[in-house]
This record gives structure tokens, sequence and C-alpha cells, in this order.
């Protein structure tokens, strides 16, 4: 999941780094999330898949930073 990176660590221009203690939702389209494959598909069947093929995916998350030198 590509996007999930850049949800992170942001793209250098438009959405900056996430600072400790930040929140961040984003919603990622499906090429940057799981494409046409989906996730967790049994035997490849589209009705079985956890994340359909092709859906947005929305993240809300919390960085509480790095934990060096604790």
């Amino acid at each position: 999941m590509s996007g999930f990176d850049l949800a992170i660590l942001g793209d250098g221009a438009a959405i900056p780094p996430i600072k400790a203690g930040g929140v961040r939702t984003v919603v990622l389209p499906p090429a940057l999330a799981y494409g046409a494959k989906g996730d967790g598909c049994l035997y490849g069947r589209d009705s079985s898949c956890r994340i359909p093929p092709n859906s947005e995916v929305e993240l809300t998350f919390r960085y509480i930073g790095l934990g060096y030198g604790k």
C-alpha cells in the first residue's frame, strides 16, 4: 500500500510530514491502496474480500513519536 508511506512522510510539497503527537486522516484512492486486487480475497472472488477491489481506503492514525533512547 504505497499511499501509507505518503500519508506519514508527506510528499515534500502539499502534504507535510506528520509530527509527534499529530493525528491524520487520509483517504487513499485505489491506485495508492490495494488497487484492482483488493485484499483478503478468498480464492480470488471479489465477494469474499475484506477490502473489495478498486476501493478507497480511509486511515486515521496518531503518530506518538519515535522511542529511541527510552
